[in-house]
């Protein structure tokens, strides 16, 4: 019984849904028994062949050795030209067999070149098969039992080497083993005594046996083939997918980076016109409330300004648009400098910023302007997010492996465990800020794809009520010692 009969039969006659398992066993079932259509007939074929003549050059080395081996023991029971014409015949023929296989593989294949490829491989089977048919007449010794024996395993020998070779392509088995074993069993027939027939019943039985077997592996053998194509076909499919969204991808990175100009410069013209209005620089409006107006204009100007600016760094980093101009900077004067600007943020919003950055750290190798615009996004998140009254920490330390670690912590609002991972995605925002600042939600995604592009790495801890901690971690090879640092460097920080 199949092994799906036997798993989907364990459960007849009981009433439930059938299992996973179940499921999976039907439905390959059913697509095994469906019908196929030309091409895939043809594809399944092609495969087919394919195995056969990969498995053939070794099959004939070995049935050239035992030509040689049975011409070794034969030769005083039998005429030495007839043997000697027998066993060249037979390894002309493998040898030809052998060269039709090396053509295969050097010839450019169609799918449909493979039915007349099979024809001709199963002719050469047969024409095997058929010498040794020939060898069984002239080679039976009916009164040497030794000699009888030799035979004996000869032919079944030959039936199992056409059961591992060719079960695969049903023409090529039966045209070997029928012209190769039949001819032995009807000279065991033919002679008579008791013993030679029960021989020769013996031998049908074994062939039976083998036909049945044949039968079996050639359903197997067509059930994984299938499976082959199955695999390869969804392979293909799933990679021509990922191409086309790969491409769609790169198709829209590389859109928004050849955006900039004509995003920027109209944002630009709305953000200083509007500041040359709220400022008054020309003379009064007039009216208080276009002046509010004007502010508005202003801020939402600015505001999506920055939304676009975080987009087309992402962009641009994606496709490589934006490399990093690195150099050796000195990186406790770049973190103090960041402190800094954010300082007047953060006394708006009624929070202490700390920044514990030691004159004793190294110079680091990196883009100043990417590294400065990690930690200031790190620091305006946190000052959003913490309430009046709390704290903000920024320090850098060098880990016990080596690597350096800044960190940004804080006693804000915190986010949830779960809530981590999503945090980090693009235009994702968990909670409002505690003033209801607007945020673009690119904050802390720009901030990943700029780390990663440091060849570091972005990690979050954090915890509803109690803050959350920002770490960044940058490989112990960006490190350089403090001598290295630009003095135009120093200067900047």
């Amino acid at each position: 019984m199949p092994l799906g009969d036997i798993a989907l039969g364990l459960n007849r006659g009981q009433n439930r849904e059938p299992t996973r398992l179940e499921l999976i066993l039907r439905a390959f079932r059913a697509n095994r028994d469906a019908p196929l259509d030309s091409a895939a007939q043809e594809e399944l074929r092609a495969e087919i062949v394919r195995g056969l003549f990969v498995q053939a050059p070794g099959l004939l080395v070995v049935e050239m050795a035992v030509a040689m081996f049975v011409a070794a023991v034969f030769w005083r029971a039998t005429s030495t030209p007839h043997l000697i014409s027998w066993a060249a015949l037979l390894i002309a023929a493998a040898i030809v067999r052998w060269v039709h296989c090396r053509r295969y593989f050097e010839r450019t294949r169609e799918a449909s070149d493979a039915k007349g490829w099979g024809r001709t491989f199963a002719f050469g089977t047969l024409l095997s098969g058929v010498l040794w048919g020939i060898g069984s007449f002239a080679l039976f010794s009916p009164n040497d039992p030794i000699l009888l024996i030799v035979h004996v395993f000869l032919v079944t020998g030959l039936s199992a080497a056409a059961l591992t070779g060719y079960t695969s392509y049903l023409p090529a088995f039966y045209g070997f083993v029928l012209p190769a074993v039949a001819p032995f069993g009807v000279c065991l027939a033919l002679d008579g005594s008791p013993s030679h027939l029960f021989t020769a019943t013996l031998l049908a039985v074994w062939i039976s046996i083998f036909v049945y077997l044949a039968h079996a592996l050639h359903a197997h053998t067509l059930d994984r083939v299938l499976l082959l194509l199955g695999n390869a076909r969804m392979a293909d499919t799933l990679r021509k997918a990922r191409d086309a969204a790969d491409e769609a991808n790169r198709a829209k990175t590389r859109f928004l980076a050849n955006m900039s100009h004509e995003l920027r410069t109209p944002l630009n013209a709305i953000i200083g016109f509007s500041d040359i209005m709220k400022n008054e620089v020309f003379g009064p409006i007039g009216q208080a409330k276009y002046s509010q107006y004007v502010a508005d204009i202003n801020r939402s100007g600015a505001h999506l300004l920055q939304l676009i600016n975080d987009i087309l760094d992402v962009a641009k980093i994606e496709v490589g648009g934006q490399p990093l101009n690195e150099s050796i900077i000195d990186l406790a004067g770049t973190l103090k400098q960041c402190g800094q600007l954010m300082e007047t943020q953060a006394r708006g919003a009624g929070v202490s910023l700390t920044v514990e950055a030691s004159t004793r750290l190294p110079g680091l190798r990196a883009d100043p302007t990417r590294l400065r615009q990690i930690v200031l996004n790190l620091l305006s998140n946190a000052v959003k997010f913490t309430p009046a009254g709390g704290k903000i920490w920024l320090t850098a330390a060098i880990e016990p492996g080596g690597r350096l670690l800044i960190q940004v912590r804080d006693t804000g609002v915190g986010i949830k465990r779960e809530d981590i991972p999503r945090a980090m995605e693009p235009f994702v925002q968990l909670d409002h800020a505690p003033r209801g600042e607007p945020g673009t939600g690119l904050g802390l995604a720009l901030v990943k794809t700029l780390v990663e592009a440091h060849s570091g790495t972005l990690s979050i801890d954090s915890e509803p009520g109690k803050g959350t901690t920002v770490s960044v971690h940058l490989p112990q090879e960006r490190l350089a010692p403090t001598a290295l640092i630009h003095p135009a460097a120093r200067k900047v920080a």
